[in-house]
């Protein structure tokens, strides 16, 4: 499925036409511009902040150029930009904290942006991570269309999928060994003002699965989006290839009937079509047959095969 054409211009960049549909839905964080012909390099909005990414030099200059041209009509339709910053991607993601090419230099790094009405807290001194992956807002949107009333939300991070979900009134449990990552979390509640029945751990996932299952709980929603590549501090390595099938087997006895599960990696080798068939084989292997939900219309400012890959499965 292509991305819709009113989407982007001939060179990869949102039309400025596009704000005002992000703006309506309550959305000013999202791509700007995948160029074409350069897969590794894009840019990204925050609020009124500007986040250039690129592997190459060469490539970062030149979306910094090309931004400039374009930087008027952006202007004109809403997108006040106050700063431009340089996100250097590397091979091994560390903390340093992203160059800014342009701005306030003494300014917070803190921000506050917004996606389909809620808000999120935004780190742009953090590091490799800002603190929401904008390449998920349709399956936040998706989520919260299907407005379950409990969630599980496995290697959360920052929770923003907890949030869609409690914005609709669900409970939910978030799940993540990064305390620091869930501290984040309820802060992006507290942004909100959304209180309710809203539950955060912080730790191993395998565990959590094995309690809940011992309490007979159970969830008509469960996000899994596990690491790609991880090792803790015992010096485990986990690698999602060989764990994705043995976390799915261990999530569905959670899955009520007619549930919702979300798959998400960005591991290359696990696109959609092998997540839905590792998922149907999890499924018969548990006697907890799932089928595959139709795949999402696309987001129109992430290209296809630009953002993580991700499969619903429903509990049949």
């Amino acid at each position: 499925m292509n991305t819709p054409p009113d989407y982007l211009d001939s060179e990869g960049w949102l039309r400025p036409e596009i704000l005002a549909t992000l703006d309506a839905e309550g959305t000013d964080i999202h791509r700007l511009c995948t160029p074409l012909g350069a897969p590794e390099s894009w840019v990204e909005r925050y609020g009124n902040d500007l986040l250039i990414c690129s592997r190459d030099q060469g490539e970062g200059d030149a979306l910094l150029a090309a931004f400039r041209r374009h930087r008027d009509e952006y202007v004109d339709h809403g997108f006040a930009v106050a700063r431009i910053f340089l996100k250097p991607l590397r091979q091994r993601p560390d903390n340093t904290p992203f160059a800014l090419l342009d701005g306030d230099a003494a300014a917070s790094r803190v921000t506050t942006c917004r996606e389909l009405g809620l808000r999120y807290k935004i780190d742009l001194g953090a590091g490799y991570s800002t603190g929401l992956f904008m390449d998920q807002r349709a399956n936040r949107q998706f989520l919260r269309s299907l407005k379950p009333k409990r969630l599980l939300n496995l290697f959360s991070y920052t929770c923003a999928f907890s949030l869609a979900a409690a914005a609709e009134g669900a409970e939910t449990v978030s799940v993540d060994v990064a305390k620091k990552a869930l501290d984040w979390g309820k802060e992006n509640f507290a942004l909100n003002q959304i209180a309710g029945t809203n539950k955060f751990y912080a730790d191993d996932v395998r565990d959590v699965l094995r309690r809940q299952q011992a309490r007979g709980e159970t969830y008509d929603a469960i996000v899994l989006d596990p690491p790609t590549f991880a090792r803790n501090k015992q010096g485990k390595v986990f690698r999602i290839e060989d764990e994705l099938a043995s976390l799915i087997e261990a999530a569905l006895p959670l899955l009520a009937a007619d549930g919702y599960l979300l798959l998400s990696t960005n591991c290359e080798t696990l696109p959609a079509e092998a997540l839905i068939a590792t998922a149907l084989d999890a499924g018969r292997k548990s006697r907890r047959p799932v089928a595959p939900v139709p795949a999402l219309p696309p987001q129109g400012d992430i290209p296809d095969g630009h953002g993580a890959q991700t499969a619903w499965v429903r509990r049949e």
